[in-house]
């Protein structure tokens, strides 16, 4: 038997090393392809983890195919300067919001339009509604919010209520004892506020002559007081008195707190003037009745419209992003 000799022996071992260090790169290799893979598929998770995270939070429900984004929500909750963080206050919005889509809903499904005041008026809203968030929210939050044409959409919802009352409330018969009760006691619980008070009044720009005129005023004829006025004494209502010297809310009270043949006197742009109670005139019912019952027969019908509103929302597809809302 021929033994191997040193050279030999010292190549196979050669041979063995090379062996095991291709299998360490190989094993290396391995571990180093598997970390890419592992760290590949992080990296692609975390992308669309985010990708999917920015979607859901871009929206905040979904009426039967329509996704409704989070700044339209944000653009209606601020119609009723509500805070949406508040719970109580944003289930409220919300409540309103699918209710105006439900209308909106309704209102294409028939193709009904606005005529072009309509339109002109609901588009100078949506620019000054637009331009009011823009100013109190920042050009950031102003930029997720629908644009024009949606903004003007979502404030037609009322103009639509009318015209679906129309097509679906047409012929409202009304309980003509109902509104006879009504119109009874209307007239008893708004009758102080519908009776109509004269007053005459003197001007001076000096205060000292009117209040010696007030002075005067239980003794005399407050005709016979226009010698202290720059004017003569005029006569008029209440309320146009009001609205031509701008009363203040104090000053009317103060009027209206007045007995007949009792005066006040007054501080008012640009002079003084001394106040006097001459009548006070019953309410003209005449004139109400017809506006009253008109105003009647509409909120039955526009009960009767809410009705059918709240079936139809009942009936829609509508799918909360609670993580969304929640997140406002």
């Amino acid at each position: 038997m021929i033994l191997p000799g040193k050279g030999h022996l010292k190549m196979e071992s050669r041979k063995k090393q090379n062996r095991e260090i291709e299998a360490q790169n190989k094993r290396r290799k391995l571990i180093e392809r598997s970390i890419f893979v592992v760290v590949a598929l992080l990296i692609l998770g975390g992308i669309g983890f985010t990708i999917w995270n920015t979607q859901s939070m871009q929206w905040a429900l979904r009426f039967n195919d329509e996704r409704i984004t989070a700044g339209e929500f944000r653009f209606f909750g601020g119609l009723f300067g509500a805070d949406l963080s508040d719970e109580e206050m944003r289930e409220l919005v919300l409540e309103h919001f699918v209710s105006d889509l439900a209308v909106l809903d309704r209102a294409n499904r028939h193709s009904l339009t606005l005529d072009e005041a309509e339109m002109m008026s609901i588009f100078a809203s949506a620019d000054s509604q637009l331009s009011f968030y823009e100013m109190m929210w920042g050009e950031i939050i102003a930029a997720t919010l629908p644009n024009r044409d949606r903004a003007a959409e979502l404030l037609s919802a009322n103009q639509f209520r009318e015209q679906l009352m129309d097509l679906y409330v047409a012929n409202h018969q009304v309980n003509e004892a109902e509104l006879a009760q009504a119109w009874a006691e209307f007239q008893i619980e708004r009758y102080d506020d519908f009776m109509t008070r004269e007053v005459m009044y003197i001007f001076n720009h000096d205060p000292g002559q009117i209040i010696a005129a007030y002075d005067l005023v239980p003794e005399r004829d407050f005709r016979t007081l226009e010698e202290f006025s720059t004017t003569s004494a005029f006569t008029m209502e209440l309320n146009e008195f009001a609205e031509m010297f701008s009363l203040t809310w104090e000053d009317y009270d103060e009027i209206m707190a007045l007995e007949i043949g009792s005066a006040v006197p007054l501080e008012v742009e640009g002079g003084f003037v001394l106040v006097y109670l001459s009548a006070i005139n019953s309410p003209d019912w005449d004139e109400w009745e017809e506006p009253f019952r008109d105003n009647f027969i509409f909120g039955e019908r526009a009960e009767i419209l809410n009705g059918l509103i709240e079936g139809w929302v009942a009936e829609a597809n509508v799918v909360r992003n609670n993580r969304r809302l929640n997140a406002f």
